[in-house]
Order: C-alpha cells, then sequence, then structure tokens
C-alpha cells in the first residue's frame, strides 16, 4: 500500500469514527419518511445536529442518500438498498450493548457454588428451597472448596463461594451473612452429657474425640476447637459428625447452626466454654460483580440469612 492509499484510508477511518448508533437511526428514520425536522425531534436533537450528522453519512457512504424532489425529499437508490442491513445493524449494536438481565419467573440458568458440607446443610438447602418459590430456573452445582477455588473462580468456573472467616484476595468481593459458633456434641450415655451449661475444653480433652479439619481456599486446616488430648479421628465432613458420635461413642464439636439442622436421637448438644462466634460469608470474583443472577441470588441470601454484624 502507497503512502496516499495509507492516507486515504486513515481519513476514511477518521471519518468513520464520527458516528454514532444516533447518526445510524437518523439514517434509518429517513429512509422511512424522508423529513428531517421531524427525524431530528424524534431522535431528540436538534435539527443543525441532525444535518451535520446526515452530511456526515454522505462523505462516508459516498451517496447523497437524500435528494431534493419538489418540496421534499427523495431516498436515493444506495439508501434504499442499505436500509434493511442498517436496521440489522441497529439491532445488534443495541442488543449486544444492552444491559445484561434476569428475569427470576422465567430465565433458566446454572451457578457454581463452592463450599463445604457445612454450606450445604446450613445454606444451600434453605437457599433452593427458597429459589424453588422465587426463581425456579435457577439450579445450583455445589462443588468442593479446595485450594484452587479462587482462581477457578478468577477464571469463572464458579460463581460464589460459602466460606467462614475467609480473608479474600483484594479482587474479591465478600458479603457477611451470619455468625455461628462452635458446640459439643456428646453421646448422650456420656458422662459429660449430664451437666447443665458451657463445658470446658480441658473437660473435652479428657474423652476420646472426633475433629473437623476444614479445606480452605489454600489449605487443610484443623479446627482447634477442643484442647490436644486423644484424637482418635479427623474428618473434611462435617456432617459425618453426628453419626461418628452416635455409632463410635466420641466427642465432637460442631457449629450449632450445623448441629441444628437435624434432630439427632442420642446426642447432647452443650456450648463450649470460650468458642468464639466466626462469621459467614458469600464471595465472589469481582468478574461477576455486575452479573443480575449472582445479585438475585446474593439478595435472597441476605433476606434469608444476614444479621447485623
Amino acid at each position: 500500500m502507497d503512502v496516499h492509499s495509507m492516507s486515504n484510508e486513515n481519513e476514511y477511518f477518521e471519518r468513520l469514527s464520527s458516528v454514532d448508533v444516533t447518526s445510524l437511526r437518523l439514517l434509518a428514520l429517513l429512509v422511512r419518511q424522508p423529513n428531517l425536522s421531524a427525524a431530528a425531534q424524534q431522535l431528540s436533537i436538534s435539527q443543525p445536529t441532525a444535518s451535520r450528522k446526515l452530511a456526515a453519512l454522505r462523505q462516508i457512504i459516498g451517496d447523497p442518500l437524500l435528494v431534493r424532489s419538489g418540496a421534499g425529499l427523495k431516498v436515493t437508490d444506495h439508501a434504499s438498498k442499505i436500509a434493511p442491513e442498517l436496521d440489522r445493524l441497529i439491532a445488534a449494536i443495541e442488543s449486544t450493548l444492552a444491559p445484561s438481565r434476569f428475569d427470576p419467573a422465567t430465565d433458566r440458568i446454572r451457578l457454581t457454588v463452592a463450599g463445604t458440607d457445612y454450606a450445604v446443610f446450613v445454606v444451600a438447602i434453605t437457599l433452593m428451597r427458597d429459589l424453588a418459590r422465587t426463581a425456579p430456573g435457577i439450579s445450583i452445582d455445589i462443588v468442593p472448596l479446595v485450594p484452587s477455588t479462587f482462581e477457578a473462580m478468577r477464571e469463572g468456573a464458579v460463581d460464589l463461594a460459602l466460606y467462614a472467616n475467609v480473608v479474600a484476595p483484594d479482587d474479591f468481593v465478600r458479603q457477611y451473612l451470619f455468625d455461628d459458633h462452635w458446640v459439643a456434641l456428646i453421646p448422650s450415655g456420656h458422662p459429660l452429657a449430664q451437666g447443665k451449661g458451657p463445658i470446658a475444653p480441658k473437660e473435652l480433652a479428657l474423652v476420646p474425640r472426633a475433629e473437623f479439619s476444614y479445606p480452605s481456599p489454600t489449605a487443610m486446616i484443623p479446627e482447634k476447637v477442643m484442647a490436644d488430648g486423644p484424637l482418635k479421628l479427623t474428618t473434611p465432613h462435617m456432617g459425618v459428625l453426628r453419626r461418628v458420635v452416635t455409632e463410635l461413642g466420641l466427642v465432637a464439636s460442631l457449629p450449632e447452626r450445623l448441629a441444628q439442622t437435624e434432630v439427632t436421637d442420642g446426642i447432647a448438644i452443650r456450648p463450649i466454654a470460650g468458642s468464639r462466634a466466626f462469621k459467614y460469608y458469600v464471595i465472589w470474583h469481582e468478574r461477576k460483580t455486575a452479573s443480575p443472577a449472582r445479585r438475585f441470588v446474593v439478595q435472597r441470601l441476605l433476606s434469608l440469612f444476614s444479621t447485623s454484624a
């Protein structure tokens, strides 16, 4: 390409950059009704502005588009020819640039949520019961919360995570939902089951016990609720600890909200003295912030679970 051709091409693209959607809509209106004043009024622009936009289109397209005929204007053959493509172009631009929307009554969508079995028992079951009424087209895939979860959320493979006391990287958003705290699960025939009120961790340390070792976005972390003692079993699955207590006779600690999700015969539940409450969050990557479906689900979670921090 010679210098003259490059210069002409640069000039053409410079002129083309002045074309906006309003210019295209103006031309589409004029093709249907060749009246510049009426088209300007319909687009809420002044007639001089409409005249300038029409002049720019004439220069870019290389066709007068509208010509004088008696007291009015007539559309040129070329303008009539490009009219159908013009309509498709405007519709494509407006559709592409339209804000994302979500209709909870009709839209069907799958969201992937990372969490432990605590998230399933305490949050997801209640959420799904609510969504069956408020957004029946939403389906949720629960996946394990593992050290690679944050990266999967950055890549868009995971929409939300549910987790406690998490310190998220700067490109993540977390929304507080509620507090929970640890309680002791004790076989009903065990001597410790006969007491009332909070039980001291040092008492729990004297008996064989099971403990939850939980996954985080970075590592497996043992939950040190009870003092050191005869530890017989660790598990990353909170939900099995009730069976461990009833079938193996071990003492275990469990968050109270999970402990109360089922009434289990043969188990006494006692608070643990000095056990700190932990905060529970829903987390998402900033790339999902504008997602209307994500926003809807978080709003439902807040409605169902949120308490003041």
